[in-house]
């Protein structure tokens, strides 16, 4: 098999593992326990956090440098304008998994905890778990915006100048 192929399928795969990943986060945050000084509620904070940390960045690297691999190793991907939107999309991708999905879940996990332990109060707690749903549903908007691109593959491109 080819270097591309192989980019390809990891990209594929990895961008399967982000979707579901967040999907994971979204479902575990709306059906979960409410915000409550429990072990169950901490519980369900760290198994999103655990989402996050195993799937969801990882899963996001592999994306990223499986595409600006792609992108190196086959030429005509360089000059296509449809490779190019997707890779600012995904810098965009990038930059809100880390400011809206893994930092507040890992806040949320180590607040739950401590709030299980007696360490913070309800209002701590309440102030510190916060999903930023607007993020989480731009990324799966975002992520299907990058599934399209690769697929249809539209014509337009950089015009040659000679």
């Amino acid at each position: 098999m080819n270097a591309l192929k192989t980019l390809k399928i990891l990209h594929t795969l990895s961008a399967f593992g982000f979707t579901g990943g967040i999907l994971a986060y979204m479902l575990l945050a709306e059906y979960g326990p409410v915000p409550a000084p429990s072990q169950e509620f901490a519980d369900v904070r760290a198994a999103i956090y655990l989402t996050t940390r195993w799937i969801v960045m990882p899963s996001m690297l592999i994306v990223a440098v499986s595409g600006l691999l792609a992108m190196a190793v086959h030429h005509p991907f360089q000059n296509a304008l449809w490779v190019w939107l997707k890779a600012l999309s995904g810098l965009l991708v990038f930059k809100a998994t880390l400011a809206s999905v893994d930092g507040p879940a890992r806040r949320a996990a180590k607040a739950a905890a401590d709030a299980a332990n007696g360490d913070i109060t309800a209002t701590a707690l309440e102030r510190a778990v916060i999903d930023h749903w607007g993020a989480l549903w731009a990324l799966l908007v975002l992520s299907a915006a990058n599934v399209v691109l690769g697929v249809w593959r539209p014509r337009f491109g950089f015009k040659k100048t000679t």
